[in-house]
């Protein structure tokens, strides 16, 4: 968790990384079929859960689910997730 979003990193720490990011209403799981791929090209592969979504926190606070704070998210998850916290 980063955050409190569910991500997780696979493949080589030296691999070009690939953030994968699904849309509502589905979870990280859409991309099961895709990850295998991209790992057997040499990725490092980067899911995450967004808010609301799969084992991601749930907030219940609106301005939590606004795109400026995705955005966010997404950041937070591709340059931070070799480590915990954000």
């Amino acid at each position: 968790m980063i955050d409190g979003l569910a991500v997780q990193a696979q493949g080589p720490g030296d691999g070009p990384a690939v953030l994968l990011v699904h849309g509502f209403p589905d979870t990280s799981e859409l991309w099961r079929h895709q990850v295998p791929a991209l790992l057997d090209a040499g990725y490092r592969v980067i899911t995450m859960g967004l808010r609301g979504f799969g084992a991601s926190d749930k907030p219940a606070a609106v301005h939590e689910y606004a795109p400026a704070r995705g955005l966010s998210d997404s950041r937070c998850s591709s340059s931070m997730s070799r480590r915990s916290g954000c």
